[in-house]
């Protein structure tokens, strides 16, 4: 942090800097964890003041939240299940994070997690909080219902978010999307997320039960710490069969995105079509649909020509 000058608006932004600088080294000299970042110090000089901290060589989990660069399966949910134990640490230290999101979550080339970023912290064993703390921390797209209320937070809205996260790197998408930030909010309190498994049929129905359970807007329902969230991750995990993993067919997709009836459609949502569907090449004279037939499938020609009779003509 450079200091500026002391006038009231620039005072008043370093005097924030400032509490979140030191409100992170304070907690974070508590935490030792293997899958959360170690701070080693903090200097505060006359005009400027830094942190020293680990260095990851790594990539932030944000970079793999797009439909074509999600990771495999198996290792997003090995990530997460380390995620999940790393919470459950903290908290046992009296620490809930509250802005739990991929851009937070750093892994390299091994998939080794370190959570970063606690300066938004609070220490839940405080009896009161900092003012620097109120309502609008946090990245709303990955915050629990409770924390969009202002509601007294516990590792509960961590794994919440973690849940969300979850979820985006299975799918490519949020479970809540919307247009306005008051749409989103509206969603978040009253909608229920969609099945994870039906938007990537790749993921095992099992999931699905573990991300309701994380996002879960009642608080007695939701997982009551990392370490049972971890744990029924680790009995899907090893329901995967890593050697089942193919990359995203890019092709199909870009052949998708360029047909009229897709226009309208977001690009994760041409992609969720792609996955849902059958691919295939059907031969010349060949019955695709009989007239009177109950089936709610439908077809899309991606090359070629039909001829439809419709009461025989």
């Amino acid at each position: 942090i450079q200091f500026g000058d002391k006038n009231k608006d620039e005072g008043k932004w370093t005097r924030r800097q400032m509490k979140l600088l030191t409100t992170e080294s304070a907690i974070a000299k508590r935490l030792d964890h293997p899958n959360i970042i170690k701070f080693y110090d903090v200097v505060v000089e006359e005009t400027r003041a830094y942190l020293v901290m680990e260095f990851v060589d790594g990539q932030p989990l944000d970079q793999f939240c797009s439909f074509d660069r999600m990771l495999p399966i198996h290792r997003t949910v090995s990530i997460v299940f380390k995620c999940c134990l790393a919470l459950d640490y903290a908290y046992r230290q009296g620490i809930v994070h509250r802005d739990i999101k991929p851009a937070n979550i750093m892994i390299d080339s091994k998939d080794n997690v370190k959570i970063t970023d606690f300066g938004l912290a609070i220490n839940v064993n405080k009896k009161t909080h900092d003012s620097t703390f109120i309502m609008g921390v946090g990245s709303p797209a990955y915050m629990s219902p409770e924390q969009i209320k202002s509601y007294p937070l516990n590792q509960k809205t961590d794994l919440y978010s973690l849940g969300v996260v979850l979820f985006h790197l299975l799918t490519g998408r949020l479970p809540f999307r919307a247009k306005h930030p008051a749409q989103l909010v509206y969603k978040i309190i009253n909608a229920e997320p969609p099945s994870v498994s039906q938007l990537n049929p790749d993921v095992p129905e099992q999931m699905d039960a573990i991300i309701r359970k994380a996002l879960e807007k009642d608080l007695y329902s939701r997982y009551k710490n990392g370490a049972d969230m971890a744990k029924d991750l680790s009995a899907v995990r090893y329901k995967i069969v890593d050697e089942n993993y193919v990359a995203p067919d890019t092709t199909s997709f870009s052949v998708l995105r360029k047909l009229t009836f897709f226009t309208e459609f977001e690009d994760v949502e041409v992609w969720e079509a792609l996955r849902i569907s059958a691919w295939v090449e059907i031969e010349a004279g060949a019955t695709i649909m009989r007239e009177g037939d109950t089936d709610s499938r439908f077809g899309i020609i991606l090359d070629g020509e039909v001829e439809i009779s419709s009461g025989g003509r």
